[in-house]
């Protein structure tokens, strides 16, 4: 028989907690898509070699880049032993997301962000997609132990560290609560709000 779900929330004001009693947690992942629809059928999930390279190609061709000097960037960034898109990323903090890592919603992955910024078109990321910040209730079996145990010391709140997280497992589709665009976020590249329209 399954348990009934039971949703941890962490807040700034959130003191040290025991997670034993909780199913799931809240988390927020945030991106810059053109087909939000691929989250909802999907969830949030990790992307093969070939995966990423499909996703980094159609982006940068988007941007004026040619299909060559795309190949051969991504081949000079990518190591198989480095967090690309093998990992899914999520912060239990909204407020870190929109004031302090709002990158991921500005330019989307690091990852292209960082390929664009080689190939001088890093700007041009803020004209493809929406930037859309997506609120989860994971469950708790996929996040690994010292990550539980940071949240149950709520080492965020003490500055031992700013709430990311790399899960074990996908997102599944069931476990994306609220897709919201924000208007507001806070761009690191460049020491100033974003705003959308």
């Amino acid at each position: 028989m399954m348990k009934d779900k039971k949703v941890f929330f962490w807040d700034e004001n959130t003191d040290k907690v025991d997670l034993s009693g909780y199913t799931h947690i809240r988390a927020y992942h945030g991106c810059r898509v053109s087909n939000v629809e691929s989250y909802i059928k999907e969830g949030i999930h990790s992307f093969s070699h070939k995966q990423a390279y499909k996703i980094v190609h159609d982006t940068l061709l988007q941007c004026d880049i040619e299909e060559k000097e795309i190949l051969k960037c991504f081949n000079e960034r990518w190591d198989d032993n480095t967090d690309h898109f093998d990992k899914v990323c999520v912060n239990i903090s909204k407020e870190d997301i929109l004031h302090l890592s709002g990158h991921y919603l500005v330019y989307g992955s690091e990852f292209i962000c960082g390929m664009a910024a080689d190939l001088f078109c890093q700007y041009k990321l803020k004209k493809i997609g929406k930037p859309t910040l997506i609120e989860c209730h994971i469950d708790k079996s996929k996040f690994p132990q010292s990550i539980l145990q940071a949240i149950e010391n709520n080492e965020v709140k003490y500055g031992c560290w700013d709430g990311g997280i790399y899960l074990l497992d996908d997102v599944s589709p069931d476990e994306i609560v609220e897709i919201t665009y924000p208007q507001k976020i806070y761009d690191p590249l460049f020491s100033c709000y974003y705003y959308t329209k």
